[in-house]
């Protein structure tokens, strides 16, 4: 519905009427009466028009003076119509050049119209942004300029809101959300920035932080206390960068430390150490107090790489050999780790097609009952005898075939192998009730691995007892929705299921209660503090005591000394398996381990 004409609009439109009457008649000398009636009919109607236009429409001659303007513009503007006609154009936008008129005339007989955005000022002094679009005409021989100004001021808001949410979306995308560090995307680009501007002798380090065993409190506390955990941490890391050093976050418990001007790796190497030193203080969450230690390696430029990409990743494998060594300590990138790195490169090619040539083999290490004192099974342990590397050690192959996924097919040639091997000790005579075998996540989740197990044993004509499966309690934690099926298929069968390195984790006891486990194994790093240190000692009997409650044996791995055998007979240690007893052997060499075994005083 046409929105009804106010009083003002109607005063305008008069004053317009008469002016165009007026106008239209001086344009004819020859006018009569009749001639009038139509100009003034033809005024009307231009009018109408022109105050039925929205916008601030207004007409001035060449030099930019007004002499008329519809009903909009008087609102716009806030001038009366008799101030507006005699104004100039450039009283309404100041910011106009000199020679805007000129620019504009330029545009007659080319057929094209003069557009401009700007600002103008209303009556009152405030000022809105305008859209003008401008087109000159000739009007009884004289030049003529209509120009339409458009109120944008809406406009110009959305886009100031549009680019305030674009630039805090920028700003969003560069930073981690949890810990409002900057993400890896960003340090990436820091991290060039830094090489850009790097200068004869300065240049940046890179520190490559890994929280030691962050995965296992986030399974024990809850994902919520973890975040806790990791805001905490990026604190700390802040506390810890001097100068322009800064930090971000780079995975899910890995940060960055970049030292963008670093003129020697002893700036690095004193990062480190506050870093290392500021997590030593426990962490206080839920009313317990936790340690979270750190792994760090460093990579300088130049001598550790010239590309972002090849610092980070040289510190990276600097952070996963000070893993290796032990954790909670820093180790800087070398040659030799660039050596090693091509090696496990090497070693990761040439592992896929072991198994095919017949590199692969198994070793077996004894298992006593310490209550009976004779051997009742074996372990069967992973072997590699490459041409060209010779004897690969296990905990150099077996992470890369778990990463590749080669260990599904590897493992399933070792449980096949290891029954197979048991129903040729069988046959020989050997009195021997069950065959151990390490089994991974990924072997579990493979969607086959039970129906390969039973095919396994029926190949071998074995009861399902004869075979034990060992697995981490990693497994239960990250897995346990998804492996009860496979759980309970293997139960079905009377497979063996125990927890291997158990006390190394902190959430598996829960899982005890509701899985078909029928043993745990506590994990060999506990023996070495055994019987003299206090912790490994309690942990060990506090193992015993909650595994006799639940019904489940209890196995000790890693076993090298008389006294540690001592102690794991008081506290009621079902079997053992270890150094003390035997290293692991090749197969043909186990018949004759266990005649001697019988044959003496141990047996």
């Amino acid at each position: 519905m046409r929105k009804k004409p106010s009083d003002e609009d109607r005063a305008v439109s008069h004053e317009h009427d008469a002016s165009s009457v007026a106008q239209a008649d001086s344009l004819d000398p020859n006018s009569n009466s009749g001639q009038t009636k139509t100009s003034a009919d033809h005024a009307a109607r231009y009018r109408t028009l022109l105050d039925a236009v929205p916008d601030a429409v207004t007409l001035h001659d060449t030099r930019g003076d007004i002499v008329d303007a519809n009903a909009a513009a008087v609102r716009t503007f806030g001038y009366p119509l008799h101030a507006l006609r005699g104004m100039n154009v450039r009283d309404l936008n100041p910011n106009l050049p000199e020679d805007h008129m000129t620019a504009v005339m330029r545009t007659h007989g080319v057929d094209r119209t003069f557009s401009v955005v700007g600002v103008n000022r209303r009556a009152d002094g405030t000022t809105f942004p305008v859209e003008v679009h401008s087109n000159v005409f000739l009007d009884a021989g004289q030049h003529r300029v209509v120009a339409v100004a458009r109120d944008i001021s809406t406009r110009v808001e959305a886009e100031r809101q549009l680019r305030v949410s674009a630039e805090h979306m920028r700003k969003q995308a560069r930073i981690d959300s949890l810990t409002r560090l900057p993400n890896r995307d960003t340090m990436l680009e820091a991290t060039r920035d830094a090489l850009a501007a790097a200068e004869p002798g300065i240049g940046p380090a890179v520190l490559y932080i890994d929280l030691d065993r962050f995965k296992i409190l986030n399974d024990m506390l809850g994902h919520h206390a973890g975040d806790r955990l990791l805001l905490a941490t990026a604190e700390r890391l802040r506390m810890c960068c001097e100068g322009h050093a800064r930090c971000g976050r780079y995975g899910n418990d890995e940060f960055i430390v970049l030292l963008p001007r670093c003129a020697q790796d002893d700036a690095a190497r004193a990062c480190a150490q506050r870093i290392i030193r500021a997590f030593e203080q426990p962490f206080e969450l839920e009313g317990e107090a936790f340690v979270l230690t750190t792994s760090i390696g460093i990579a300088c430029h130049p001598e550790h790489g010239d590309s972002a990409e090849l610092l980070i990743q040289h510190a990276d494998t600097a952070m996963h050999e000070a893993k290796r060594r032990g954790r909670h300590t820093f180790r800087a990138f070398d040659k030799t780790l660039n050596d090693h790195l091509g090696m496990r490169n090497q070693i990761e090619s040439q592992l896929r097609l072991a198994l095919d040539h017949g590199e692969l083999w198994l070793a077996f290490q004894p298992k006593v009952s310490l209550r009976e004192r004779r051997i009742v099974g074996a372990e069967a342990l992973l072997r590699w005898r490459s041409p060209q590397f010779g004897e690969v050690s296990p905990t150099d192959f077996i992470p890369h075939a778990e990463n590749s996924g080669e260990i599904v097919r590897i493992g399933a040639w070792v449980v096949k192998e290891a029954c197979r091997q048991l129903r040729e000790w069988r046959d020989q005579g050997l009195e021997l009730d069950h065959i151990a075998v390490n089994v991974s996540f990924r072997q579990l989740l493979s969607g086959t691995f039970s129906d390969s197990v039973q095919a396994a044993l029926q190949a071998h004509d074995l009861p399902g007892n004869a075979l034990e499966l060992e697995m981490t309690e990693r497994i239960l934690i990250d897995e346990a929705p998804d492996t009860l099926d496979t759980f309970t298929a293997l139960k079905r069968m009377g497979v063996r299921l125990t927890i291997d390195d158990f006390g190394e984790g902190y959430s598996s006891f829960n899982y005890l209660r509701h899985l078909p486990i029928d043993s745990v194994k506590i994990s060999h790093t506990f023996m070495q503090g055994i019987p003299v240190q206090p912790a490994d000692t309690a942990i060990c009997e506090a193992i015993v005591r909650i595994a006799e409650s639940l019904g489940l044996k209890v196995v000790a791995e890693g076993v090298e000394t008389e006294e540690q055998l001592a102690f794991l007979e008081r506290i009621g240690t079902d079997d053992a398996q270890g150094f003390f007893f035997s290293r692991p052997i090749e197969a043909a060499r186990l018949p004759v381990f266990m005649q001697q075994w019988n044959r003496s005083d141990r047996g």
